[in-house]
């Protein structure tokens, strides 16, 4: 976490940097005309992975035919989606009425081909724990992409600037990701015990799928009722409140779900982890969205500017919903890690449904409208979620309630100092910014270490546990004093294996 972490803050800072840079170069309508590709095109980002990563990630033990023959699977996946969006570019132009629309598909359809080529690489990286490799590569990635961006934006050109960031981040990954693991897929061919993984996979890819769809539906009304800047305003403020949130939610995800699935028979270890992994992300995400719901004017205005000031009214609303799914979200880590992945999908067959449902209700009231619609959709949904995920397992819902307590008094003395200070002082924005959200930062930093509970929660999450590390043992290396054939490798001896060979080679020639 704390390597991964690590990558985030480079991450926040380059993202955050970029969106002041953009938002200046370029306008909502900008912004509005490629969200409306993203948004349906982001179906795709579902489909290329079929959940094949996390059955990857899940099994205790994988040969390298399976994983190769899951790779052949992710490319013609991979493949066939690109095509498949290249091909319906010119009805997602006469859907929302901008013929503009077709370059822009055209342009972002080649990035699912690439991501479909390095999915199994990276979930080998996750699977032999390696996540400060994977942030690392994922940081250049995206940190290319945005040099791109602002490059082109620079030269005057417009949409087509944000239009080739998921491409140039997806080429970029995959040469970094490729070049770090060794690994390498055989000849596309058949192997024994895939039925299990694809039915795992496919019920990923089904959860996946729906929540998709839940995640851009709102984005699709928006862009096809309110027009193209509205959708401009809408996605910056849905952009600027995952901003944060991202930070904070990836590295807990992205260690979360491989050690949960190594600790799932050692009840106590299993309940202690994703207590504390559930106290982190509300730990550092709640003050984050109370904050920046409180300074969201002084925040938009000063650093954006004037014409984005629409936003807002938009994210103050959506801050609910960040908090909601941040904490909904480890619902995840509780059906994945335990191979529970059926029932996963079909709590989201019953709740994404409604939620899409609430974003007709909000329409009539414009993008804010539905805004509130996501937000309480994202709350009502949240509890039986979780409830839906800890039964059968050694955490408890009030596992739940007891993580996040902390941070929810915390929260609430957070916002009543800001507030203050912001009706005592009358200095310009970004003065005032500094000010209040510095006042408001010491108070929860004081109530959270006035708290003895907290304080022991803090420091077991610091300090963590000695002893075996997750996915360490036998499962991990060959058994002592045996050769077994390379077929029957845990991955990680199997890599090993594979690149001792390739230097073999190499020096034999």
């Amino acid at each position: 976490m704390a390597a991964t972490a690590g990558a985030q803050l480079w991450r926040l800072f380059t993202q955050f940097g970029s969106t002041i840079i953009l938002a200046r170069l370029l306008s909502p309508d900008a912004y509005g005309l490629v969200g409306m590709v993203l948004a349906i095109s982001a179906l795709a980002d579902q489909l290329t992975d079929l959940g094949l990563s996390q059955a990857v990630i899940q099994r205790k033990t994988i040969t390298h035919s399976q994983v190769s023959a899951l790779f052949w699977v992710n490319v013609v996946v991979g493949l066939s989606l690109a095509v498949a969006l290249a091909a319906a570019s010119p009805l997602i132009a006469l859907f929302y009425g901008h013929d503009e629309l077709v370059g822009i598909t055209l342009v972002v359809a080649p990035s699912y081909l690439i991501t479909g080529a390095l999915v199994q690489h990276q979930a080998l990286l996750q699977r032999q724990m390696k996540f400060g490799s994977v942030a690392a590569r994922d940081m250049i990635g995206r940190t290319t992409s945005i040099v791109v961006a602002i490059t082109l934006a620079s030269l005057g050109a417009g949409y087509w600037s944000l239009a080739l960031m998921p491409t140039s981040a997806a080429l970029a990954r995959a040469v970094l990701v490729w070049t770090a693991c060794d690994w390498r897929p055989s000849r596309p061919a058949r192997a024994d015990g895939l039925a299990p993984m694809l039915r795992f996979g496919g019920s990923v890819a089904g959860s996946g799928l729906l929540g998709y769809v839940s995640r851009n539906a709102d984005n699709v009304l928006v862009g096809r009722f309110a027009g193209p800047a509205a959708l401009g305003l809408y996605s910056r403020a849905y952009a600027l409140l995952l901003l944060p949130l991202q930070q904070v939610n990836q590295p807990v995800n992205m260690v979360a779900i491989p050690t949960l699935s190594r600790l799932h028979d050692q009840p106590d270890r299993f309940r202690d982890y994703y207590r504390a992994a559930v106290f982190t992300v509300a730990l550092l995400a709640l003050p984050l969205v109370v904050l920046m719901a409180l300074l969201a004017d002084v925040f938009v205005t000063g650093l954006l500017g004037a014409p984005w000031s629409g936003v807002v009214p938009i994210f103050r609303v959506l801050a609910i919903a960040g908090f909601a799914q941040a904490i909904s979200s480890t619902a995840t880590w509780l059906w994945v890690s335990r191979n529970r992945a059926d029932k996963m999908l079909k709590v989201a067959a019953v709740t994404r449904p409604l939620t899409v449902a609430s974003f007709f209700l909000g329409l009539p009231w414009g993008p804010v409208g539905v805004a509130w619609a996501v937000s309480i959709a994202s709350v009502v949904t949240a509890v039986p979620m979780l409830a839906s995920a800890t039964r059968d397992t050694p955490v408890r819902l009030s596992d739940v309630a007891t993580s996040i307590a902390p941070a929810v008094l915390a929260s609430a003395v957070l916002a009543a100092v800001t507030a203050g200070v912001r009706a005592v002082v009358d200095l310009p924005p970004i003065a005032e910014l500094v000010t209040a959200g510095t006042a408001g930062v010491a108070a929860y930093v004081a109530v959270v270490s006035a708290m003895p509970t907290c304080r022991r929660q803090l420091r077991g999450v610091l300090r963590g546990k000695r002893g075996t590390a997750p996915g360490r043992g036998p499962s991990d290396s060959p058994a002592p004093g045996s050769v077994p054939p390379q077929d029957q490798w845990p991955l990680a001896a199997a890599a090993e294996h594979g690149a001792r060979r390739r230097r073999s080679h190499r020096r034999s020639r």
